[in-house]
């Protein structure tokens, strides 16, 4: 009697089987439904509720006409976020009021575009009228890309 040289039995090949189709289920579901975790999705909701709040605590002191604590603000709130590259109140007609970081160099984004993952402008209202808009700069995220899956996959 002749034995083959690699030969499963019942037991692994239905475990082999169900583990196949456990792993087609997911598959499907995340290609359907987007059951797995969307890394830029993650980074894009949290930079939102950042610059959100960076923005509200702007509008106090505006409103208040405070610009050494609007300066003391975006100067901790750079220094407590290492992904941010720089921040800047710009005034609605333009010029620069206070800038953290190196703005000018870091803000690639001009008026006609909207805002991105790595360049986010929030417009600041005040008194009923638009006064003016937050920059924020962040580090540009990970191409998507080979290598970045190999990374975090």
């Amino acid at each position: 009697m002749s034995r083959k040289p690699f030969s499963l039995g019942p037991i692994a090949r239905l475990s082999l089987g169900l583990a196949a189709l456990s792993l087609s289920l997911l598959m499907i579901g995340d290609f359907l439904f987007g059951l797995g975790a969307n890394d830029a999705l993650v980074v894009q909701q949290l930079r939102k509720r950042l610059t959100e709040t960076v923005a509200t605590q702007s509008i106090v002191l505006i409103e208040q006409d405070n610009e050494a604590a609007l300066g003391k603000t975006l100067n901790r709130v750079l220094t407590a976020n290492p992904d941010m590259r720089s921040l800047g109140v710009r005034r609605a007609d333009g010029s620069l009021l206070i800038e953290r970081g190196d703005h000018n160099t870091h803000w690639q984004l001009r008026d006609s575009t909207r805002s991105s993952l790595d360049q986010v402008s929030v417009p600041i209202y005040a008194n009923q009228a638009q006064w003016g808009q937050l920059e924020i700069s962040f580090v540009p995220t990970a191409k998507p890309g080979l290598l970045d899956l190999i990374r975090q996959p």
